[in-house]
């Protein structure tokens, strides 16, 4: 029951990681901390609760802000990787 409950407070106040894929084309990354490291075929970014690896080709950064991050290019993989 206490489970269900903080799952809803985290979903109600945003500390959830929310992530968006359009095709193999575009990225959204809801509630980002902070970019680990980016070029234009690899990026990670630290969330609140895992780190967002995403691989592809052309990869740019579009918006980064305190919402998150719009990812664009040719998506090939996104991997998740959850904090221990």
């Amino acid at each position: 029951m206490n489970n269900k409950i903080i799952e809803k407070g985290q979903s109600l106040l945003y500390f959830n990681t929310i992530i968006q894929i359009t095709d193999n084309k575009e990225v959204i990354i809801e509630n980002c901390k902070k970019i680990i490291e980016y070029n234009d075929i690899f990026l990670k970014v630290k969330t609140r609760n895992m780190t967002v690896q995403v691989w592809g080709q052309k990869l740019q950064i579009d918006d980064y802000n305190t919402e998150g991050i719009i990812v664009k290019g040719i998506i090939e993989s996104i991997e998740l990787i959850n904090k221990k």
